[in-house]
């Protein structure tokens, strides 16, 4: 977890320097998958009746470590879509999460984690919808809504 948790905040550090698009932009190009090993099958998707990807409801929101199997899916996801500030944006949050585990000590930990997707997925879906990017924001809307307050 501390790996993780540095390879995380070196990769931020970086891309502030060189500005994220770029960054996640030149990372996109050196380091795509290679075969079945490096690709995260953490959260099976489903494919809807359109063809597009379906969220599942996985039980991601029961443990931390669910929610970052979610969002390092979710990640990938931007980045083959090229959607690159969404996935800085669940970058960030991974790397807040990974933090917040190293210090954390309440139980209280899980439901603020539940809150801070919510509160990402919601501020991505109105970028979204600015971009006209509608399928995007729907399904940042579903992912809003999945850990959002019950």
């Amino acid at each position: 977890m501390v790996h993780l948790a540095t390879l995380e905040r070196t990769n931020l550090v970086t891309a502030r320097v060189m500005r994220s698009v770029e960054y996640m932009r030149s990372l996109r190009q050196r380091y795509g998958p290679q075969g079945d090993a490096d690709e995260t099958a953490a959260v099976p998707m489903e494919t809807t009746e359109d063809g597009g990807e379906a969220v599942t409801s996985p039980s991601s929101a029961e443990s931390i470590t669910g929610i970052l199997d979610f969002l390092k899916v979710e990640h990938t996801r931007c980045l083959q879509n090229m959607e690159l500030w969404d996935a800085n944006a669940i970058q960030g949050l991974i790397l807040q999460f990974l933090e917040a585990m190293r210090g954390a000590s309440g139980s209280n930990i899980l439901r603020q984690c539940c809150v801070r997707v919510s509160e990402t997925f919601s501020e991505m879906q109105e970028r979204a919808i600015e971009q006209n990017r509608w399928e995007s924001a729907d399904r940042f809307q579903m992912i809003a809504r999945m850990y959002g307050p019950d």
